[in-house]
């Protein structure tokens, strides 16, 4: 699409059919003019910036913004625990929190587990970036604030790029990521449920000395809230697991 298509799609859309490109690229210019900032410059946000925009769209605005921070104050005052206290997982806990990830969710993952995953940078950058949109949960012990369990929730959009399987240099990793992806692909969320936007159910562990205690159940039901509160609603359970689980099954028989 040329410029010229795209400013006519983008006037018919908005109705705004009197201004182009000239008017707009003025506008700002005395935008510019007028602001005067102690840092930084002023500039409008062009389409080879908008990967890093989304980036920083998840980052910085799902919890900070207003909505995000009541609708986890909802959350909270909805959930009952027998004991811990649910908490948001912040910059400060990243740490802690992907070691008990390697504690007590890659090792027991059953497709993690039956491919032999193994703790790597890239894998830690994967967390990491869940746990950047800012909407993952934890219960921790109020006396020492051990982490009970996690419940890692990414906030993602329909344009985000899938990983390259090729530049991979963890066999395990591509093996999963192919199964992931391609049930990914059969669940087809955001075709099949009309949205460019959803939150994704990525980890919940239960540190071993907590378990059969109820938390693992109260840590998803804790993010179906969450995305309920944030205003996802109806929201939908698309179960990947039993996709996955079939496909390393035909993959069993074809090998």
């Amino acid at each position: 699409m040329s410029n010229t298509d795209r400013e006519n799609t983008m006037n018919k859309n908005t109705g705004l059919e009197s201004i182009s490109r000239e008017t707009i690229q003025e506008a700002f210019r005395k935008t510019k003019e007028d602001m005067h900032l102690p840092f930084g410059e002023l500039t409008l946000i062009t389409e080879d910036r908008y990967k890093d925009v989304l980036e920083k769209v998840q980052e910085c605005f799902v919890i900070d913004e207003p909505i995000g921070k009541a609708a986890f104050r909802k959350t909270k005052e909805d959930m009952h625990l027998p004991f811990g206290e649910l908490t948001l997982i912040t910059e400060d806990r990243y740490k802690d929190v992907l070691e008990k990830v390697q504690e007590c969710f890659v090792i027991d993952e059953p497709i993690g587990k039956a491919v032999g995953i193994k703790w790597s940078p890239f894998f830690e950058s994967f967390w990491l970036k869940a746990l950047k949109t800012g909407i993952s949960l934890m219960v921790v012990n109020p006396e020492d604030n051990d982490i009970i369990g996690f419940r890692i929730n990414e906030y993602s959009l329909r344009k985000e790029n899938m990983p390259d399987l090729n530049k991979l240099d963890d066999e395990s990793l591509k093996i999963k990521d192919a199964f992931l992806l391609y049930a990914i692909g059969k669940a087809n969320i955001y075709d099949h449920y009309s949205t460019d936007e959803a939150v994704h159910f990525l980890g919940l562990g239960v540190t071993r000395k907590y378990r059969k205690r109820g938390f693992g159940t109260l840590l998803m039901e804790s993010g179906i809230k969450l995305a309920k509160n944030l205003g996802i609603s109806p929201c939908y359970i698309t179960e990947l697991r039993r996709k996955m689980e079939t496909c390393v099954k035909i993959q069993a028989k074809e090998s």
